[in-house]
């Protein structure tokens, strides 16, 4: 706890002193936990403390990079939940109303939806699993050309 001789005020109540320790009559030390790790300082006036706290602090808030890495751990969260339905119900409302053969591709993609891999997660998809749709779709070559141009679109669009 910060010793000091002032009267306590809203800059110097102890929630705000907590990382900030006395050392000495007139040295104070600031440690700021950051990264895994804490950076520390030290000081000849409290005020000096307080300033360099505060604006690490705020530093590490508007640190971009960090800001960056917690975005794409969420992304990859939320990665792994998104599934194929998923995919396929968004780009039936988004994509498919702006093309010219918006019937028929609206009629594959629910042709589509009750296959084997609809409840898998769009990114854990393997050429296997869609080679295997394909033949569990059946019909000609040219059928199965088109269902895999419909897939490969909505991957390409996805990533």
């Amino acid at each position: 706890m910060v010793k000091s001789t002032k009267k306590s005020n809203s800059l110097t109540s102890k929630a705000d002193m907590k990382n900030i320790v006395q050392r000495g009559e007139y040295s104070f030390r600031v440690r700021v936990y950051s990264n895994g790790e804490y950076k520390t300082a030290t000081f000849d006036h409290l005020k000096d403390a307080q300033i360099w706290r505060d604006r690490t602090k705020a530093n590490l808030e508007l640190d971009i990079e960090k800001k960056k890495i917690k975005k794409s751990r969420l992304t990859q969260r939320e990665a792994k939940s998104y599934t194929v339905k998923q995919a396929l119900s968004r780009y039936a409302k988004e994509i498919t109303p702006t093309k010219k053969g918006a019937a028929v591709e609206l009629t594959r993609i629910n042709k589509l939806k009750r296959s084997s891999i609809i409840s898998k997660s769009i990114y854990l998809v393997s050429p296997d699993d869609v080679l295997h749709l394909l033949d569990e779709i059946g019909g000609s070559e040219n059928n199965k050309r088109k269902y895999a141009m419909l897939l490969s679109h909505l991957w390409r669009i996805q990533g």
